[in-house]
């Protein structure tokens, strides 16, 4: 004697699994943008600190950047500086503002984008460098 089927047991198995595919896929995301970002950092500042010889800290990676940038510098100059520190993408500025060039500068030190540093180096009208800003860090 064959046993009846039940009509809802597929749709439950199917249901389950997407259940479950969709925890894991929150669980990885959630730990993209919490637990990741802080392992890389404390992986990539230590390497970096171990380096250059300083400690390992974003104020401290950030002093050393505005300390090897002198003021007079031109952009070609200021890239191969900061390419020490990790690849470079440069937003060159197009519009004057004070007299002031201002290129958005990406500087990618780590694997986490999180992690990377962004700076604007300002130029006067001869394209020699003037001054650094850093974009803030979210911790």
């Amino acid at each position: 004697m064959r046993r009846p089927i039940k009509p809802l047991h597929g749709f439950r198995t199917v249901m389950t699994g997407f259940l479950i595919v969709l925890v894991l896929v929150c669980v990885m995301t959630c730990s993209f943008f919490t637990i990741l970002p802080v392992v890389d950092r404390a992986a990539c500042y230590h390497r970096l600190a171990k380096d250059f010889g300083v400690a390992a800290s974003y104020d401290e990676l950030q002093n050393l950047i505005r300390e090897s940038l002198n003021t007079g510098m031109t952009r070609t100059e200021a890239k191969s500086v900061l390419e020490r520190f990790g690849s470079v993408s440069v937003i060159p500025g197009k519009k004057i503002f004070n007299n002031q060039i201002t290129d958005q500068i990406g500087l990618k030190m780590c694997l986490h984008p999180f992690n990377n540093m962004v700076i604007y180096l300002h130029y006067d009208l001869d394209e020699k460098l003037v001054s650094v800003e850093f974009e803030p860090q979210d911790n």
